[in-house]
C-alpha cells in the first residue's frame, strides 16, 4: 500500500507545469460555486443601494448591471472548460427541463423572424426572463450538490437577509419617503429605450412603502416571499424551540412584505403554509391551518373593511396606510379600473385576442413589434401603443411573444423541475435537502400566480435564487438516484406487506 501511495505521490509530481496551472485553477468547482452563489446574493441584494449612494451616472450604472450577468455567464464558460478538460461534458445526459429550453428558444426565434421582428430585440427579451439559467447550469454541469452544512449556511444567510430587509422596509414606512429615498432608493436617471422615455434605475413607488436596499417594492416584496417558502418548509420539520424561530422569522417576513405595499405577495405568502404542508402530504395539518384561516380570515377581512377610503385614489399620488391600500382591492372603482386599463384588460381582453389568433408560435418576442402587431388591429388594441402594458401581467405577454406552443413548453420545463422537488421531499436521507425540494415545488406553483401579475422571472435575486434552488435539486435527485431506487422497493415491499 506504501508503494502505491509512493507511486501516486510521484505521478502527482510529475504533472506538466500546463495541466499543474488548469488544476489550480478548475479542480476546486465545489468551492468555486458556494462562493459564488453567496458573493452573487450579496450583490443582488445590495447593489441598488450601493449604486444610488454612489451617485453614478446612466451609463456606469448599466455597466455595472452588464458586468455582473457578464460574470455568470464567464462563470458559465469556466465550467464548461472544466468539464470539457475533465472529459465530463459529453456524459452529460440531457433531461426534459433541456429539450424542452432549446425547443422553446428556436420557436421564440423562428416566430420573430417570421413576424418580421428585430432579431435582435427579440433575443434580449427572452434574455431577461432567462438570464439567470445560466447559473442553473453551473451547478447542473458541474454536478455540484452543497453539504448539508453549506445548504444550511446558505438558508441561514437568506433568513438573515430576510429579517434585516423586512426591518428596513417597516423602518422606510415608518421614518418617510424622505428617508427612503435620501439612504436606499437607487440611481434615478431619466433615458430613452426604443424612443420611449424610461426612468432608469429607480421606478415611480407607492407614497409610504419600503423597498429595503432593493431599490423597487415588487422585487423586495418577492424576495421575502421566496425565504417564507423555505422558512416554513424548515418549520414545519424543525420539532419544538427550533421551530418556533423558523415561524418567528416567517412572521417578521410577513410583516415587511407587508409595508412593502405589495398584496399579491402578501396573500401568497399567507397561503405559503397551507402550500407547503399540502405538498409534504401532512393532510392534517393542511385542515388545522385552514381550520385557522377560516376563522382568522374574516377577522382580517372586518378589520380591513373598516379602513376602506372613502373613494378610490392612486396610491403613488395619495399616500395611504398599508391596510388602507389592501382595501381598495374591495373598490368598485379598482376592478372598475383593473377591467378597462390593467391587469383585468390585459388578461381578458389581449390574452383572450392571443389564445383565438390563430397564431401558435405568436407575434413574436420583439415586445415592441408584438405591440404593434396587435395595436393594428385596432379598437382597443390601439393603447397598446407606447405603452408598458406587459409588466403586470407576463403570461398574457409571454402568449403574445410566443404562441401556446411557447408557454406550453415553458410549463412543461417548470413541471419538470416541480416533478424534481416532489421526488427529492419523498425520498432524500437528509431533512435539509427534503426541505429545499418541497420548497422548489412550492416556489414553481407560486412563480405561475405571480406572473398574472408580475414579470417575476426578470427580478434578479428572484430569478438567480429559484435557479439555483431548481439546479441543486435536479443534482441531487439524480446523486440520489440509487437511493431513491432502494426505496421505492422497499416502499412496495411494505405495501404488500400491509
Amino acid at each position: 500500500m506504501s508503494q502505491n501511495c509512493g507511486s501516486q505521490s510521484i505521478a502527482a509530481h510529475r504533472m506538466s507545469p500546463r495541466q499543474g496551472a488548469i488544476s489550480a485553477f478548475l479542480i476546486r468547482p465545489k468551492i468555486f460555486i458556494a462562493q459564488l452563489i453567496a458573493i452573487f446574493i450579496v450583490v443582488f441584494v445590495f447593489e441598488e443601494t450601493i449604486y444610488g449612494r454612489l451617485g453614478i451616472n446612466g451609463v456606469s450604472y448599466l455597466i455595472a448591471k452588464t458586468t455582473t450577468e457578464a460574470f455568470l455567464y464567464f462563470s458559465l464558460l469556466i465550467v464548461c472548460l472544466h468539464q470539457v478538460y475533465k472529459g465530463r461534458l459529453v456524459r452529460y445526459r440531457p433531461s426534459l427541463f433541456d429539450y424542452c429550453l432549446l425547443t422553446f428558444l428556436l420557436v421564440s426565434i423562428f416566430s420573430t423572424v417570421m413576424n418580421h421582428g428585430s432579431v435582435v430585440l427579440g433575443v434580449l427579451n427572452i434574455r431577461t426572463m432567462l438570464r439567470y439559467v445560466a447559473v442553473y447550469y453551473i451547478i447542473v454541469l458541474s454536478g455540484w450538490m452543497p453539504t448539508e452544512r453549506q445548504l444550511m449556511r446558505l438558508i441561514k444567510l437568506l433568513v438573515v437577509i430576510a429579517l434585516l430587509q423586512s426591518f428596513l422596509i417597516a423602518l422606510q414606512h415608518v421614518a418617510g419617503d424622505a428617508f427612503r429615498d435620501a439612504y436606499f432608493s437607487p440611481p434615478q436617471e431619466k433615458t430613452e429605450v426604443s424612443g420611449l422615455s424610461t426612468l432608469l434605475g429607480a421606478m415611480e413607488t407607492k407614497l409610504g412603502a419600503g423597498f429595503g436596499t432593493f431599490g423597487k417594492t415588487p422585487i423586495a416584496a418577492f424576495f421575502l416571499l421566496f425565504v417564507s417558502v423555505v422558512t416554513v418548509a424548515m418549520a414545519l420539520l424543525k420539532p419544538g424551540k427550533d421551530a418556533k424561530k423558523w415561524w418567528f422569522a416567517y412572521m417578521v417576513m410577513l410583516v415587511g412584505i407587508y409595508f412593502s405595499y405589495k398584496r399579491a405577495p402578501l396573500l401568497l405568502a399567507m397561503t405559503v403554509p397551507i402550500l407547503v404542508a399540502w405538498l409534504m402530504g401532512r393532510k392534517r395539518l393542511v385542515r388545522q391551518f385552514v381550520g385557522f384561516g377560516l376563522i382568522t380570515v374574516p377577522l382580517l377581512l372586518f378589520v380591513v373593511l373598516l379602513f376602506k377610503p372613502a373613494e378610490y385614489v392612486k396610491e403613488k399620488k395619495v399616500e395611504l396606510s398599508p391596510v388602507e391600500s389592501i382595501a381598495q382591492l374591495f373598490s368598485e372603482e379598482y376592478w372598475t379600473v383593473s377591467s378597462s386599463k390593467a391587469r383585468g384588460w390585459m388578461i381578458m381582453e389581449v390574452g383572450r385576442q392571443a389564445l383565438v389568433s390563430f397564431k401558435p408560435i405568436g407575434y413574436g418576442a420583439d415586445e415592441e413589434h408584438a405591440k404593434e402587431e396587435l395595436s393594428d388591429l385596432g379598437g382597443e388594441f390601439g393603447k397598446l401603443a407606447g405603452w408598458g402594458a406587459f409588466d403586470d401581467v407576463y403570461i398574457v405577454a409571454a402568449l403574445v411573444y410566443y404562441g401556446p406552443i411557447g408557454v406550453v413548453l415553458l410549463l412543461l420545463a417548470f413541471y419538470f423541475l416541480y416533478r424534481k422537488g416532489k421526488k427529492l421531499w419523498n425520498f432524500a436521507p437528509s431533512q435539509i435537502y427534503r426541505a429545499c425540494g418541497i420548497s422548489l415545488s412550492a416556489l414553481v406553483i407560486l412563480v405561475f400566480f405571480s406572473v398574472f401579475v408580475v414579470r417575476l422571472l426578470e427580478f434578479r435575486i428572484f430569478a438567480f435564487l429559484f435557479w439555483v434552488f431548481a439546479g441543486f435539486v435536479v443534482v441531487a435527485t439524480s446523486k440520489h438516484r440509487p437511493k431513491f431506487r432502494l426505496l421505492n422497493e422497499a416502499n412496495r415491499g411494505n405495501c404488500a406487506a400491509g
